[in-house]
């Protein structure tokens, strides 16, 4: 085995690594005890500032700690933000490239014990656009490659995410295509079109087979916000009224579009917000369903419910119907998503997914007849209504699906041939 490169897929949801070997000019295998993934959150618990938990544990320690402490998720979304340089964590202001580099540790960390040996280059994926202002962009791909130095490595590249996918479909097929690449996952979506010759010379670097690459901040995370707006609101008190002054009043709807992201619930726990609170559900004509609401906020659950949903998405992949179950204090929820309702729940999310595929195909200079296959990747590439968009635009005959979690981590590690 020779000199050893990483090539660390970065998620909003999963954080995954695939490793290449400088000697065989190959992507090692992941089988076996090899835990190639992590899942993007980390636990900090109540009081403490220096111990953390990372993936499953975070969650396990997270739920156990009765959801207690200070439980981050959706990282990557936040790295394009100036404001979010520093999170809050019990008093402590830490900065986000630090958080990041944990997981890149841990990672950089799990193959140097597995391979046993030291571990300097990686390259790492990054979306399309983190940011549509382009300082912005800037500001996160510069974050990531600060954390990558953070955690040892001390030689990083950077490859768009979506041309990583690409670069993995390429060493499935044997002749010329011309590929659309999608890559869904839970914070962004991403595209590319390249021109692949699995034939060419060696010196045909995979940067001269790229057509042109586009995306936008948006993915599962959205989903997961439309099915709850669309399924539970109502059960926590949207829709109520609250008596003011012999006037009946809606309770404003910015509670109802806050709970729907369970990040920003602690935003609903401000000393205002929380009077205001009290109000409605002492002059509210839905006393019980502002007092799910209260629940879900004061006791920190907006995370396990929001689990919950994604869960019934994740089954709508294969199933016509799945429920939405949660149990805890006065909370007890069993709702049922059809399929079929899908496309109308997402149908937001979908327009622009799909004016954004469209602007991308007409600054590519390419049509959708040009493409040859559509290879799609990412946990989001399993919903129904972006699959449709797809079929829809390019046809069901040049739809390939590559492994959902892995594709593009496997591509990162196999660019690093042309990148070092």
């Amino acid at each position: 085995m020779g000199h050893l490169i990483c090539g660390v897929d970065f998620g909003t949801s999963n954080t995954v690594v695939q490793v290449y070997d400088t000697d065989t000019q190959t992507v090692l295998p992941s089988n076996g005890s090899f835990q190639n993934s992590i899942e993007s959150v980390i636990y900090f618990p109540h009081g403490e500032r220096e111990q953390f938990y990372l993936g499953k544990e975070a969650i396990l320690q997270y739920v156990e700690s009765g959801m207690t402490g200070r439980f981050i998720k959706s990282i990557k979304s936040a790295m394009p933000e100036p404001a979010l340089g520093q999170i809050s964590v019990h008093g402590k202001r830490i900065k986000i490239e630090t958080l990041v580099s944990h997981f890149l540790k841990h990672i950089k960390d799990l193959c140097e014990t597995h391979y046993n040996q030291p571990i300097s280059h990686v390259v790492l994926g990054r979306p399309s656009q983190y940011s549509p202002d382009s300082g912005k962009d800037k500001l996160a791909e510069t974050r990531l490659v600060k954390a990558a130095k953070m955690a040892g490595f001390t030689h990083t590249r950077v490859v768009k995410e979506p041309i990583a996918a690409a670069i993995e479909y390429r060493r499935n097929i044997d002749n010329s295509k011309k590929v659309f690449v999608g890559d869904f996952g839970a914070g962004t979506s991403d595209f590319c079109v390249m021109a692949v010759n699995p034939s060419a010379t060696t010196d045909v670097r995979f940067e001269d087979e790229v057509i042109g690459t586009s995306g936008l901040k948006m993915g599962g995370d959205d989903f997961d916000a439309a099915i709850m707006w669309d399924k539970l609101v109502p059960y926590f008190g949207y829709g109520a009224e609250y008596e003011s002054f012999n006037k009946w009043l809606p309770i404003p709807v910015h509670i109802f579009r806050t709970i729907c992201s369970w990040e920003k619930l602690s935003l609903l726990r401000r000393v205002d917000i929380q009077n205001s609170l009290k109000t409605f559900h002492h002059s509210t004509n839905e006393k019980e369903k502002i007092a799910r609401l209260l629940t879900l906020i004061n006791k920190n659950l907006g995370f396990a419910v929001i689990k919950a949903v994604e869960s019934a998405k994740i089954r709508l992949s294969d199933h016509d119907a799945a429920s939405i179950i949660y149990a805890e204090h006065n909370i007890d929820i069993d709702r049922t998503v059809k399929a079929e309702e899908m496309t109308g729940i997402l149908e937001t999310q979908v327009a622009k997914l799909e004016d954004r595929i469209l602007a991308f195909m007409k600054s590519a200079k390419t049509s959708f007849e040009d493409i040859d296959v559509v290879f799609m990747t990412g946990g989001s590439s399993l919903v129904h209504p972006v699959r449709d968009l797809m079929i829809r635009h390019f046809g069901e005959d040049k739809i390939q699906v590559g492994d959902a979690f892995k594709s593009v981590a496997y591509g990162l590690a196999a660019s690093a041939k042309d990148v070092f």
